[in-house]
């Protein structure tokens, strides 16, 4: 089937087949009534938008690049099986930075398991090591000491070099400050995501396209960072957390920057994504307000995690 001049769809402004279907994100229309050379409004119902992801098909031969799609939950969290390993494992997890009179113990002794499908809140103060412990459990710091445990893989023995690989494989990052690329649309700083985890040309973009679908910025595709607005460009940053199909969500601090309305809402779509997708999630935070959706809240301070509640 090749592509006419019946225009080019207004979702994701592909060309259209000669049936009236976009040829990226597979939105069918009736091809009578479209326009001649024109870009054609879509005009099905919402529900038809949420059609399944394309499954993502990662070279063979990038071990740790393995995607493991896990079947929808049925809310909440999951029994977990007694020969899953846990989600997040971390031991005794220390980092020190300086030494002599110098040294300043960052992160010390910290402790503590994820379960599959849980979202667990580390809070604290400003300077209190949050930043130091993300980015450790994000295989994006060495610790000094202890140990991370991603989903039964322990990233200290890890080399350097495969550290991306394990990165793209495990892990969706969600930062304060968005970091989205500002000359591309909302719909390419997903897809670029989506080519880094293997997936290339049109089932790349049919990907994004379900991706901000999922977090309520359908109509909202071809707009630029600036065009956004704060909660629009975070959306966008956790469909490209998502790109991947990550086992494991890292937040930092993703209300920061919004405000409370906002923030409520990002909260909540983080709630639901993990409910939908019994993906687990870790979000460091200083902001209390997102306590609500977590099954899980450790306090860190100066660098040792000093209590736990559960909601």
């Amino acid at each position: 089937m090749t592509a006419t001049s019946l225009g080019r769809c207004s979702r994701c402004h592909q060309q259209l087949l000669t049936d009236g279907t976009c040829r990226v994100c597979r939105h069918r229309f009736a091809a009578a009534t479209a326009p001649p050379a024109a870009t054609v409004a879509h005009a099905a119902p919402r529900e038809r938008l949420l059609e399944p992801a394309p499954p993502l098909r990662v070279p063979a031969d990038r071990a740790l690049d393995q995607v493991h799609r896990r079947p929808p939950s049925s809310g909440g969290r999951r029994e977990k099986r007694p020969d899953t390993p846990r989600a997040l494992s971390v031991q005794g997890l220390t980092k020190v930075y300086g030494d002599g009179g110098l040294r300043v113990t960052a992160v010390q002794d910290v402790t503590f398991e994820v379960d599959e499908g849980e979202i667990v809140m580390i809070m604290g103060p400003s300077g209190s090591g949050k930043t130091t412990l993300l980015l450790m459990l994000g295989a994006m710091l060495r610790p000094t000491s202890g140990r991370v445990v991603i989903g039964g893989t322990d990233v200290g023995p890890t080399p350097e070099r495969k550290l991306p690989s394990l990165r793209a494989s495990h892990l969706g990052f969600v930062f304060q400050d968005f970091n989205l690329l500002s000359a591309l649309s909302a719909l390419e700083n997903v897809e670029i995501a989506c080519n880094l985890a293997g997936v290339r040309g049109e089932p790349a973009a049919a990907r994004a396209c379900y991706l901000l679908d999922r977090v309520g910025l359908w109509r909202r595709l071809n707009a630029c960072p600036d065009q956004l607005s704060g909660g629009e460009k975070q959306r966008v940053a956790v469909a490209r957390a998502l790109a991947n199909d990550p086992p494991l969500l890292l937040a930092d601090e993703p209300t920061a920057n919004l405000d409370s309305v906002n923030g409520k809402e990002i909260g909540e779509l983080l709630r639901r994504l993990s409910d939908e997708d019994g993906r687990t999630s870790l979000i460091v935070t200083h902001d209390d307000r997102l306590a609500a959706i977590a099954d899980r809240v450790l306090w860190l301070q100066d660098g040792r995690l000093s209590a736990k509640r559960r909601r």
